[in-house]
């Protein structure tokens, strides 16, 4: 008997309850991986999956003898519905953690430019009502896009064979995504001049110097990376070539203007950065490094480290020099753009299907080919995350829908649930429009409604306390708590990982290009793969 007939013939509101049950544990679960940096869903999953065949006999005496194959979807509710708050509640920790000092890098992410304007909370506000628009349209689309992709029409077979041309399409968008600034970029060359923390004021204003002109002018000098220093002044933020070192502070600078031309730099640095980024994904994912975990069992590869260290730990090291989050501002509901919402959703049919394309390359992809009418800094990051936010949590529904269409897993998520039902179980019961692909969405439609509430609920309670929280101290424990979980779960081998891609995840901020080139350490071994084949 199938999984589908055992569900038909159990009681329908037994069957309804248990799932609202184990939905609720998915949320609690959702909101541990969502809320504290380090724990991803898919780390979760792995945990789940490795618990699941001890607890499966303590939960069928708790459900009153259930039927084990039900236990399996019931459990695959749950993760479903962890899957979907996490998409709701871990766009708080990265707004209000790991926020920049303004004049430190090239390059800030469009939640920590709103914090740094004190709209930190108009961020969450918008990512959870464009998550929450982006569930509700997936979830109608559902039926409707399994008919397409899959029996009859079957459209996902005739696009199999482009998946690797598509995947080179996207990089090469994503390179070609790289504007070169069109304000004045300069270089004031001191090292035959001078650095004078003492002398008065002197405030460079336009029209600017000429290529070679010698330039006498006041800022504050930082350092931005090893021997890199940048001076900051009214008129822009320039870079310093000087001899040696020199402490960081107020100064007048003497020497020779020389201007900068920049028409390619940033596209050849940006695809350094993809290469760089898919070299070291393919050693770390097809190298078969050995792991030596503190803490066995818990996770079977590298993906954690590598993927902490390009995107999670560079936040954290970049946002020392900033004690305190500027005041927040407390004003009305903010206002989304649905059009922004519909946007990601439709984006993200596309990365619910296509492997290794994550929901910043579909929102990159998404700004790349339809107009821009915004020049707004505000308006324009408010867009952003509402679509980034939509078309996240849509492609964890569409992710399910590839999942039970075609059997194939495109998160980890999905993973965790292919391995507790069986892929021969849903490729055999899940490919039909069936009561267990209703009871998933039921799980995930419920699980949205509730991630909006304490999206907002969570976010104004964090924006008020970390207003007077000494900042360094925070990012200091969220540090060593990645580090040691790393330790903890894949070994010293991890640890070198995560220096590595830490190593590489400081150069976009630092460089002024899109993080999301760092994504080349999942799209360029998937291209290998598909290429292989």
């Amino acid at each position: 008997m199938s999984i589908c007939q055992k569900l038909i013939n159990f009681v329908e509101l037994n069957i309804l309850l248990l799932t609202f049950c184990f939905t609720l544990a998915g949320v609690c679960l959702g909101c541990i991986s969502g809320l504290v940096p380090g724990i991803h869903v898919n780390t979760l999953c792995v945990i789940l999956i490795t618990i699941y065949p001890s607890v499966t006999p303590h939960m069928i005496t708790l459900t009153n003898n259930i039927d084990p194959a039900m236990i399996s979807i019931l459990f695959s509710s749950m993760i479903v519905s962890a899957a979907t708050v996490h998409s709701f509640l871990d766009f708080i920790p990265s707004v209000f953690l790991g926020a920049p000092e303004d004049s430190k890098i090239l390059s800030v992410l469009p939640g920590h430019r709103l914090l740094l304007r004190g709209k930190g909370m108009e961020a969450v506000e918008c990512a959870a009502k464009g998550s929450l628009i982006g569930a509700l349209l997936a979830i109608t689309l559902a039926f409707p896009f399994r008919l397409l992709m899959g029996d009859p029409l079957k459209l996902y077979e005739l696009l199999v064979p482009f998946i690797p041309a598509i995947l080179i399409a996207i990089v090469a968008l994503l390179i070609v995504s790289e504007k070169e600034n069109n304000q004045i970029t300069a270089i004031i060359d001191a090292r035959e001049g001078s650095v004078d923390f003492s002398s008065p004021s002197v405030i460079l204003s336009p029209p600017f110097p000429s290529e070679g002109a010698r330039v006498r002018l006041s800022g504050r000098i930082r350092r931005v990376f090893l021997r890199s220093y940048r001076i900051s002044t009214p008129n822009g933020c320039w870079k310093l070539r000087i001899k040696g070192n020199i402490p960081e502070g107020y100064a007048t600078i003497e020497g020779v203007w020389r201007l900068q031309r920049r028409r390619i730099r940033k596209k050849l640095i940006a695809l350094a950065i993809f290469l760089c980024s898919g070299i070291l994904g393919f050693i770390v994912l097809r190298g078969k490094l050995p792991l030596n975990p503190l803490l066995p069992g818990i996770s079977d590869n590298l993906l954690f480290p590598l993927l902490s260290g390009l995107f999670g730990v560079p936040s954290l090291l970049l946002s020392f020099g900033r004690s305190k989050i500027p005041p927040q501002e407390s004003k009305s509901p903010a206002r989304i753009n649905c059009c922004s919402a519909i946007k990601g959703t439709i984006i993200g049919a596309f990365v619910g299907w296509c492997p290794g394309v994550t929901s910043t390359t579909g929102a990159v992809i998404a700004s790349f080919v339809t107009s821009k009418r915004k020049v707004d800094p505000i308006d324009s990051s408010k867009d952003f995350i509402t679509m980034v936010s939509a078309l996240g949590t849509s492609a964890t529904v569409f992710n399910l829908i590839a999942l039970t269409t075609i059997g194939k897993s495109r998160s980890g998520a999905m993973i965790a649930v292919k391995e507790i039902i069986g892929s021969q179980e849903i490729v055999a019961s899940l490919n039909e429009i069936s009561p267990v692909f209703s009871l998933m969405l039921f799980s995930i439609f419920f699980a949205s409604l509730i991630g909006f509430t304490l999206t907002i609920l969570f976010g104004k309670r964090i924006s008020k306390k970390l207003e007077n929280v000494d900042m360094k101290r925070v990012n200091t424990v969220v540090l060593l708590f990645l580090i040691s979980l790393v330790l903890l779960m894949t070994g010293p081998v991890g640890f070198v990982v995560l220096i590595a891609a830490t190593s590489l995840g400081l150069l976009p901020p630092l460089l002024g290009v899109k993080r999301v080139q760092l994504t080349g350490c999942l799209l360029l071994p998937i291209i290998i793969f598909f290429v292989e084949l």
